[in-house]
């Protein structure tokens, strides 16, 4: 095994030389920055339906991370993807608590 020739590179190059020709070959074989894996993937209808299942449950993962973070870190402020679940339970709360008002309200009047 060569290693100047699994870089593509000549014996005397410099250290310069060495580190581009090792980052090119990095870029190409990263299967984060590889076109061809991505594509391949895809390209394919059922590799590509994995995938999409794969990335929304890694979403979901993230957000969860985030909502424990944030109770960990006793952040105040409610992420914007719940603050419309917590206005309508705010709401669903006043709505309840008029109608027990309301009740209570009648029956005073009936006594």
């Amino acid at each position: 095994m060569n290693y100047y020739n699994i870089l593509g590179i000549q014996n005397n190059s410099s250290e310069k030389q060495i580190k581009i020709a090792f980052r090119n070959l990095a870029k190409i074989h990263h299967p984060d920055k590889n076109p061809q894996s991505a594509y391949r993937i895809l390209s394919n209808p059922q590799l590509r339906i994995r995938y999409d299942q794969a990335q929304r449950q890694y979403e979901k993962q993230i957000q969860i991370f985030n909502l424990i973070r944030n109770f960990i870190n006793a952040n105040d402020k409610i992420p914007l993807i719940h603050q419309k679940d917590f206005e309508s339970n705010q709401n669903e709360s006043k709505t309840l608590d008029i109608q027990e008002i309301q009740k209570k309200k009648i029956r005073k009047t009936q006594n």
